[in-house]
């Protein structure tokens, strides 16, 4: 749920907070009516966002952990990422949120070394700015 705010102008309540912007289950049909999965989408993407909030915020299996959460809405999204890097997330992105089983086929050492690279070459790349 978002927060509300009153606008004097506009007499109504504004909805803003951006962190909240998880949407509600996609249902996927096969051609047989017959059904396929559930997708979740989060978005769009604000400057705020980042995306250990975003696993945060979409996880429900307290069995994964942040890391492997993290590094499936990455290989998920690819295009929502700049320089290949889980830290450089884009303004505006509409993004999937894979089902737990997917995430779990992600190995917790991988996602959690992958998460300190991306960290360290993002530190590298702001340190060069």
């Amino acid at each position: 749920m978002k927060p509300l705010l009153w606008s004097k102008k506009y007499g109504i309540l504004w909805l803003l907070c951006p962190m909240l912007a998880y949407s509600s289950a996609v249902k996927v049909v096969g051609s047989q009516g017959e059904h396929r999965q559930t997708e979740h989408e989060y978005g769009p993407t604000h400057r705020q966002d980042t995306l250990w909030k975003i696993a945060q915020a979409t996880s429900r299996d307290k069995t994964l952990t942040i890391y492997q959460v993290m590094l499936a809405i990455f290989q998920a999204n690819p295009q929502a990422f700049s320089f290949d890097n889980l830290n450089s997330l884009e303004v505006g992105q509409m993004l999937r949120i894979p089902d737990p089983a997917q995430i779990r086929t992600i190995s917790p050492d991988q996602a959690y070394m992958r998460s300190i690279r991306d960290y360290q070459r993002w530190r590298q790349r702001r340190a060069l700015k």
